[in-house]
């Protein structure tokens, strides 16, 4: 962002046109060292052409006279005189001229007969060898030249000219002398080269016969590139060509051949060295430019920083101050008669405008997100003190108010004690408490006025207010110039209040209260809820007709004792005790004495139980005690045998003597299990064998029950197979005008091995064995064809409900087997009056995947129902998340109305919540006409139970409906 506001400022503009200015110049420098670029690589060529014609030149007039020195020694030869005569007048000779290295004569053998050096030792140089030797005897008089060489005599580089003649007595002889190549003897080849360039002599093959400078290591070495040496054997006597020499450089080479064809004169200069000059003015030009330039860009930058940027930042930053909720902010700069002065008087007076106008929403906008977060803060806490608490926390955080706290009202002892408070030096409100009396000053005051008229008391000006007068110092300690104390109801009585200190005075007008009250609104039905959720999660681990732990509950606490009585080397016992008869005595009794019945055995099974020993009741007949710290399984025998002996054997229930009759499975911890899921199993199958004893302890012959349970287990297979089974329909009545609103489906198996099957025996037997999916897509067929035939016949808004067993919920194709479990009855998905029943306890484990499947059942047009609630693990989070129509009370609930207030307290608490998330509400097991009027007084729409209609065929429940609607 900062990048490209620099791109467009307008300082970065008038720069771009100074830049843009000094462009042509620019241009015009680089395009002049291009053309004097040219100029050095043109002149370069020239010189080093130059150069080269030059060395030839001197070459080759060196080379005739070194051949007029040797045309005369043929014709007037000193040999004819003493060696050592012809030696000193040879001497002679090469002391005139300082560019030869010796003369000597060569006879017809080949043998140095007289020479100007001595040679090194006295026996004879042989030089026959040479091919200059014999080219010059065989070359009819001509002078002849050789190649470079190291002279045997001289022991220096040099080129040898050799010339036949006859000597007198006509003995063929050939005189030479040896052209010195070194440095100092050869000034012919110290040419005027420009600084960097060279110039050689080179051979015809391209060896290296002298240079300037000089390159003595070099003499005979290629010392330009075979390719080059081509070129210039393939061009003209003279001329000039760019290639790169032998270090690798591109170079600008001269060239001339000898007249005789046998050397080559070369110049050279590296490229670059070449283009020194023009690329040095190059730099100096562009140096000058930029420096230009750069002073003309600081100059353009200072006069426009002084002259206009000034201004318009100081324009652009209280602008940004604004943006930023700075809504004082001003430009600080003086009227001016320029334009940006006058632009800068109307904004600082704009701004005076709009921070006054901004500063009442600004208030209200506050107040507004506290009662966002107050919400928020509701659906994550669960606990009354910490919502209290973030309540106080959120006021201070989002209102910017001093302080704020929480107050719960005693109304007995006539005190408000602080039990949550936040803002600054709120730790002196730690466990503060002010008295409600009359006679106390202090209950004059915002808190204690607020409680006795149930509105909000408020002020404005903190220390001018004389009902605050006994806390002036503190307020003006604190900083407080206003305040408001809020009354928090709950069952229409003042529980709590919510008092909050401003800084400002004059804080409150009426629409802030207004807001404020709806935030005090707020937290009253947060507490409200956590409540009742606290008093509906007390029946998470109890149940709430005998007060003794439920399953859960009962589980929560065995594992710690097994662990605990495994590590000090003792035992425990889990006993699962039934009473056997209770279904019949229910049946006689009717479902309230047998509940009365339930709630008696409880207490006197509380009365035999040692200390330290747990009771609960885990099934409606079935009741399981642990027994801890036994030291061996006679002991438990011995424990178990006298607790049947002070179990009573009579009871009086509704003015009728009641003999229960019981049966216990025991299994014993660690000999049989030390799981507690798994000691509960063994006693569950102990209590099943087959035997006469009433208390019977696992062992292996508890496989009796396994085989009846097999032999029960092939008798469903087959009955699932032929579909003997039966679907019956238990009618759901509106509980004012008892009109049929839908049906619960259950199954029922009239024709088993031994005749009738209840449910509570196959069912649990389809869930042990791995029939219960079947069993569920039968009876969801079944259901869902009936529902079909209804609808077809006009009845349209009749529900069937199928209960729905955890393992078949959890089976992997859930979804895809119901789908094809409606389709297969060609009922149409979404069409169908379907609904599914589903029990609390399977919500209790991943939660996640749970929502999900309850949501693909909506799609397919499924109502779901949370069937049993509040005798499991009820929670507001899975009537808030979970896509649920409809809530059932329990009827353990149901049953209790009238005889128990807790049950009264719980079925009322759940019809508040289940209405608080738009769900309708049945009760289940409806069994009196006094049962009926309290759930109907409770506001709980639907009932089901025997009252209104037992389970019944389906041509039965036809009837039940009356006559088909006309269409």
């Amino acid at each position: 962002m900062k990048r490209t506001a620099l791109l467009h400022s307008l300082r970065t503009r008038l720069l771009v046109l100074i830049i843009l200015a000094a462009l042509p110049g620019t241009v015009v420098t680089v395009w002049t060292a291009l053309v004097q670029r040219q100029a050095s690589e043109d002149s370069a060529r020239d010189e080093m052409r130059e150069a080269a014609a030059t060395m030839a030149a001197r070459y080759e007039r060196r080379i005739s006279s070194t051949k007029a020195v040797l045309t005369t020694l043929s014709e007037f030869p000193p040999v004819t005189a003493a060696p050592n005569a012809c030696a000193a007048e040879l001497r002679s000779i090469l002391h005139i001229h300082d560019d030869l290295a010796n003369l000597a004569f060569i006879n017809a053998g080949g043998y140095v007969s007289c020479s100007a050096v001595a040679p090194p030792s006295s026996d004879p140089v042989y030089l026959g060898d040479r091919p200059y030797f014999h080219a010059a005897l065989t070359s009819g008089g001509r002078v002849v030249t050789s190649g470079f060489i190291m002279g045997r005599l001289v022991h220096r580089p040099v080129q040898i000219l050799a010339k036949s003649f006859t000597a007198p007595g006509h003995r063929p002889m050939v005189v030479y002398t040896s052209l010195d190549l070194s440095t100092k003897a050869s000034p012919f080849l110290q040419v005027d080269i420009p600084a960097g360039g060279r110039v050689m002599l080179l051979d015809s093959d391209g060896g290296y016969l002298g240079g300037f400078p000089a390159d003595l290591n070099r003499y005979g070495d290629q010392v330009i590139p075979a390719d080059v040496l081509q070129r210039i054997h393939g061009a003209g006597p003279k001329g000039d060509l760019t290639a790169k020499d032998s270090s690798g450089h591109t170079s600008i080479f001269g060239y001339a051949a000898l007249a005789t064809g046998q050397a080559y004169a070369i110049a050279s200069i590296p490229r670059a060295t070449a283009f020194a000059a023009a690329r040095l003015m190059l730099a100096r030009n562009l140096a000058i430019l930029g420096i230009g330039l750069t002073l003309a860009l600081l100059a353009g930058w200072r006069l426009i920083a002084t002259q206009l940027l000034r201004k318009s930042t100081a324009l652009r930053q209280a602008a940004e101050k604004i943006a930023a909720g700075e809504l004082q902010a001003k430009s600080g700069l003086p009227p001016g008669r320029d334009e940006l002065g006058i632009v800068a008087s109307a904004f600082d007076t704009m701004t005076d405008a709009l921070a006054e106008r901004t500063r009442e929403a600004d208030k209200f906008n506050r107040i507004q997100r506290m009662l966002t977060a107050i919400s928020r803060a509701q659906l994550r806490t669960r606990d009354i003190r910490t919502l209290l608490q973030e309540a106080c926390r959120i006021a201070v955080d989002y209102g910017e108010l001093r302080l704020a706290w929480v107050g719960q009202v005693d109304a007995q002892k006539q005190r408000v004690t602080a039990i949550a408070h936040y803002g600054h030096e709120s730790d002196y409100m730690e466990g503060a408490s002010l008295s409600l009396a009359a006679e106390s000053p202090e209950s004059g005051g915002l808190v204690g006025t607020a409680l006795r008229t149930g509105r909000p008391a408020v002020t404005n000006d903190f220390l001018r207010d004389p009902r605050l007068a006994p806390w002036y110092p503190l307020g003006k300690r604190l900083g407080f110039g206003g305040g408001c104390a809020f009354p928090i109801v709950l069952d229409g009585k003042p529980r709590y209040v919510f008092t909050v200190y401003t800084a400002d005075s004059g804080f409150f007008n009426p629409q802030d209260l207004a807001l404020l009250e709806q935030l005090t609104a707020d937290i009253a039905y947060g507490l409200h809820a956590l409540e009742m959720e606290q008093q509906a999660g007390y029946l998470a681990n109890y149940d709430p007709l005998t007060g003794l732990f439920n399953r859960q509950g009962l589980l929560l606490q065995v594992g710690p004792l097994l662990v605990r009585t495994l590590h000090n080397g003792r035992h425990a016992a889990v006993v699962t005790l039934e009473i056997t008869n209770f279904h019949q005595i229910a049946d006689e009794l009717g479902q309230v004495a047998a509940d009365e019945l339930l709630r008696l055995f409880a207490v006197h099974l509380r009365e035999v139980l040692r200390a330290g020993d747990i009771a609960s009741r885990v099934l409606d007949t079935r009741f399981c005690m642990v027994l801890a710290d036994m030291a061996s399984p006679d002991d438990v025998r011995r424990v178990m045998e006298h607790m049947f002996k002070q179990l009573p054997h009579e009871l009086d229930v509704a003015g009728k003597t009641i003999v229960p009759k019981l049966r216990a499975g025991v299994a014993i911890s660690p000999a049989d299990a030390s799981e507690a899921e798994q000691l509960l199993d063994f006693s569950q199958r102990a209590l099943h064998a087959l035997t006469s004893e009433p208390v019977v302890f696992f062992a292996p012959a508890i496989n009796l029950t396994l085989q009846e349970n097999r032999k029960l287990e092939l008798a469903l297979r087959q009955a699932l197979d032929e579909e003997t089974l039966e679907l019956h329909y238990q009618p759901v009545v509106d509980s004012g005008s008892r009109h049929v609103r839908g049906f619960e489906a259950l199954a029922r198996w009239p024709s088993g091995p031994d005749g009738a099957v209840p449910p509570g025996r196959f069912i649990p037997l389809a869930e042990s064995c791995g029939l219960i999916v079947p069993l569920g897509d039968w009876a969801l067929r079944t259901a869902a064809r009936q529902a079909a035939y209804w609808e077809r016949q006009g009845r349209r808004r009749l529900q069937i409900a199928v209960n729905v067993s955890p393992l078949q919920f959890r089976e992997e194709r859930f979804l895809t087997r119901v789908t094809e479990s409606i389709t297969a009855t060609g009922a149409t998905l979404r069409n169908v009056n379907l609904a599914m029943e589903i029990t609390e306890n399977l919500l209790i484990h991943n939660l996640e995947e749970v929502r999900i499947i309850l949501v693909g059942l909506k799609e397919l047009g499924i109502a779901l129902y949370l069937d049993d609630f509040g005798t499991g693990y009820s929670s507001l989070g899975y009537l808030h998340n979970l896509p649920f129509d409809v809530v059932k009370i329990d009827q353990s609930f149901t049953r209790q109305l009238g005889v128990e207030a807790r049950s009264e307290a719980m079925v009322k608490t759940i019809v508040a919540l289940a209405g608080q998330f738009g769900l309708a509400v049945i009760a289940e097991g409806v069994e009196t006409e006094e049962q009926l009027a309290m759930v109907r007084k409770l506001r709980c729409k639907y009932v089901q139970g025997f009252l209104t209609g037992r389970p019944m065929p389906a041509a039965e429940a036809e009837r039940l409906l009356g006559p088909v609607p006309e269409r």
